[in-house]
C-alpha cells in the first residue's frame, strides 16, 4: 500500500470522527456550575489562573466560603508562580 493510499485512508476515517468537545466555555451556555458540587469550606486549585485570579469563569463564582489557589507560571499579583 503506497503512503499516498495510507494517508487518504487515515484522513477518511479521522472525517468520520466525532468532533472533540469544545473547552471554550465563555459561548455556551451551562445548566450547572462546577462550583454547586462542592463541600463547605472547600479548597479549589485554579491552576494556570493568568489574569482570572479569584476562580471565577463563565460557569460562575466560587462559593464565598472556599478557598481559592491560584496557580501560574507566570508570577502576578494574587497567584502562586
Amino acid at each position: 500500500m503506497s503512503s499516498s493510499v495510507l494517508m487518504n485512508l487515515l484522513r477518511q476515517l479521522y472525517h468520520k470522527l466525532p468532533t472533540p468537545p469544545s473547552t471554550n466555555y465563555i459561548f455556551k451556555k451551562l445548566d450547572h456550575s462546577s462550583y454547586e458540587f462542592l463541600q463547605d469550606n472547600a479548597t479549589i486549585f485554579d491552576i494556570g489562573s493568568k489574569d482570572n485570579v479569584g476562580g471565577e469563569y463563565a460557569f460562575g463564582k466560587p462559593p464565598t466560603n472556599a478557598r481559592i489557589v491560584c496557580v501560574d507560571i507566570k508570577a502576578g499579583p494574587g497567584l502562586i508562580s
